[in-house]
């Protein structure tokens, strides 16, 4: 019968608790048995002392007597009536601790004859001298019936205090053995508790721990593209599934990564193949392009006479403003398919930025008047220069620029400035109060052909390239492209060249 996971899992837990609880019960029964050696061998302890004690209030019995008849002082009398009370006491004590004893029992009964014997001497002695009749209570002194009383007394206690020892030795020596066998029991039990948590830790280590480090190893030379080790699978439960499953997983991903690459392969050729026709296409576009443009504005200038009828003039000029939109666009699109195809090539020189930009404003400000958009520059003295391709710096400009102007509204601000960073890159920001964007239309904005879908975007030209081309040709110069707005609040691009690129005034250029 296969167990599963879960069920082994189960077996071992319980097999842990079932030792556990062995060995629990087993402990306490072990220090049970030590408690209660441990408990008669302080009672025992107790015993004896009670014994010292009884004697030691009838010695102070017998001098309190002793003192007042030698001094017929009555302060004697006060250590006579405490050892008296004291000695009653502790016999009554001693026979309550040696109840389970009858040995003990019947000597403290000898015990008990001989000290009311012992007492009624001693208070009739102190009777009569208390009466005048000292003399005759030292005759009673005199017949030493007391002091052998009170000998033989001593020596019954004596033999009681030697039973107690005997059995304080004795149960000494069952509570050293029982604490000893506590010890032995203990050490054994963690010996066999030691060597089923090893046991289990072996089978986990083989059956479960092992199998799953091979196959984090295995994922992780997967996802690093490198080859996988075949795991023999022991046992057929859910371990042993998860590695079947993994390893049918990896023949599929095998399969499907060689799939892919060829695919990837076909998708680069095709990828080649158009941007090579783009590049093409555009090549052989761009010529009767030109001269349709040249034509159009000889005819506008009058170059050979006046035209005739006034409507040819504005058919001219769209014409022309036609034509060159899509010159524009076909220059878009081949350098969007050199850029793909790894053949874009920088020519970098020395760029005086402030008094490109200001150029570059200058060249647009037409367009910004037009739609009645006040458009700024804030220039900065002793501003670096820039080392760059200027035609890609120009295409980056002029496309940030009419973005800004053509999604602002009437009425509205558009705002250039440079700015350097604290790491010496150079920034060059623009800034506009337009319709702005939310993060979805950033994206989109950032991708090619993507265009923000609003009333006011769709009554615009454009192909939707002009950002992505832009970030493109930064990123070719080791820049970036950031771009932060919201709906309704504007937006602001920021173009960022890195700090090698910054030239001090009157430093010479990198080579291109």
């Amino acid at each position: 019968m296969r167990l599963g996971l879960r069920t082994k899992m189960m077996v071992i837990l319980g097999l842990l608790g079932f030792t556990s609880i062995l060995n629990f019960g087993a402990l306490v029964v072990t220090e049970r048995n030590a408690s209660k050696h441990l408990s008669w061998v302080l009672h025992t302890q107790d015993v004896i002392r009670q014994g010292e004690a009884f004697l030691g209030h009838m010695r102070d019995a017998e001098t309190g007597q002793r003192g007042f008849l030698l001094t017929n002082l009555p302060k004697y009398l006060a250590p006579y009536d405490t050892g008296v009370k004291n000695a009653r006491a502790d016999l009554a004590a001693l026979r309550t601790l040696t109840r389970d004893n009858p040995r003990q029992q019947k000597r403290l009964n000898s015990v008990q004859r001989l000290m009311d014997e012992k007492l009624t001497e001693l208070a009739d002695t102190i009777q009569l001298a208390q009466g005048g009749g000292l003399d005759s209570a030292l005759v009673i002194v005199k017949t030493d019936a007391g002091r052998r009383a009170m000998d033989i007394l001593r020596g019954e206690m004596q033999e009681f205090k030697a039973e107690e020892s005997r059995l304080l030795r004795l149960r000494q020596s069952e509570l050293a053995a029982s604490q000893r066998n506590t010890r032995i029991l203990f050490a054994m039990e963690a010996l066999l508790l030691l060597s089923l948590i090893t046991f289990i830790g072996f089978h986990i280590q083989k059956y479960l721990v092992s199998p799953i480090l091979k196959l984090t190893e295995n994922a992780r030379r997967m996802a690093a593209g490198e080859g996988v080790e075949k795991i023999s699978v022991v046992n057929r439960d859910e371990v042993g599934e998860l590695v079947e499953g993994f390893e049918k997983m990896h023949r599929q991903v095998q399969s499907r990564t060689e799939s892919l690459s060829q695919a990837r392969q076909e998708a680069e050729s095709a990828n080649v193949a158009k941007s090579e026709f783009l590049a093409m296409m555009s090549h052989d576009l761009r010529t009767p392009l030109n001269a349709i443009i040249g034509f159009s504005d000889m005819i506008k200038s009058g170059v050979y006479g006046p035209i005739g009828d006034p409507r040819y003039s504005e058919y001219l000029e769209d014409i022309n403003k036609s034509g060159m939109l899509l010159l524009s666009l076909i220059n878009v699109v081949l350098d969007l398919a050199k850029i793909e195809a790894g053949k874009f090539e920088l020519l970098e020189e020395r760029v005086d930025l402030q008094s490109f930009l200001l150029s570059s404003v200058e060249l647009i400000s037409l367009q910004a008047r037009e739609r009645q958009i006040d458009l700024t520059f804030h220039a900065q003295e002793d501003f670096p220069n820039l080392q760059c391709d200027p035609r890609t710096l120009a295409q980056i400009i002029n496309n940030l620029l009419s973005n800004a102007i053509k999604f602002t509204e009437a009425n509205g601000s558009v705002t250039v400035s440079t700015l350097a960073a604290q790491d010496g890159a150079i920034l060059i920001r623009v800034e506009d109060s337009g319709i702005g964007m939310d993060e979805d239309g950033i994206k989109r904005a950032l991708e090619p052909f993507g265009r923000v879908d609003s009333a006011l975007t769709r009554s615009q030209e454009g192909t939707g390239l002009g950002l992505h081309v832009s970030k493109l040709l930064i990123e070719r110069q080791g820049g970036s492209l950031d771009i932060e707005s919201s709906p309704g609040e504007g937006t602001t691009v920021t173009a960022r060249f890195p700090p090698e690129r910054a030239l001090a005034i009157g430093q010479n250029a990198l080579a291109g």
